[in-house]
């Protein structure tokens, strides 16, 4: 192969390595804000907890906190659509979305996500768990519906974010 070939070769292996390099870099730094900007708690208040109720047989029944149930779509839609105006209504708040499983897996850190279909091909809600919840989440099937409380932090790459998630109830 004639030097000049080489050479060329050398440079576009170069490039691709260092547009991979930042590629990686950009989603490292982007969940890194996310992250602490759902540690600041003090733009956005948790609402004051209901008194807890004792039964009748004398047990101690903690309240019933309802969340606002949204499908996948509609919440991918909505930050489709206007991510400033999602990020007002949803940010930060605590919800249950329902929809079908696109895919279960592990992100960059080794915690376990499941990925709910959003309103277009490319675009999901994506659900953190804890390392706890592995044993639940192995029980789950792709293209299965599943409801899904958490917090809302934000979008990243299209993808609507939610941590602190768990399994729930319909």
């Amino acid at each position: 192969m004639e030097r000049k070939t080489k050479v060329n070769m050398l440079w576009a292996v170069g490039i691709a390595g260092a547009s991979l390099t930042l590629l990686v870099l950009f989603c490292i730094g982007a969940t890194v804000i996310r992250t602490l900007d759902g540690l600041n708690e003090s733009k956005h208040p948790k609402p004051a907890a209901a008194s807890a109720q004792e039964t009748p047989s004398g047990d101690i029944k903690a309240p019933a906190i309802s969340v606002p149930q949204v499908s996948a779509r509609e919440l991918s839609r909505a930050y489709n659509a206007n991510e400033v105006a999602a990020n007002d209504q949803y940010k930060n708040k605590r919800i249950k979305v329902v929809g079908g499983i696109a895919d279960i897996k592990e992100n960059l850190w080794g915690s376990p996500v499941v990925s709910l279909e959003g309103c277009e091909i490319f675009q999901s809600v994506d659900c953190t768990f804890s390392n706890a919840a592995r044993s639940e989440l192995a029980a789950l099937r792709k293209g299965r519906r599943a409801y899904i409380k958490g917090t809302v932090t934000g979008m990243i790459m299209g993808s609507v974010q939610m941590d602190n998630c768990s399994i729930s109830e319909e």
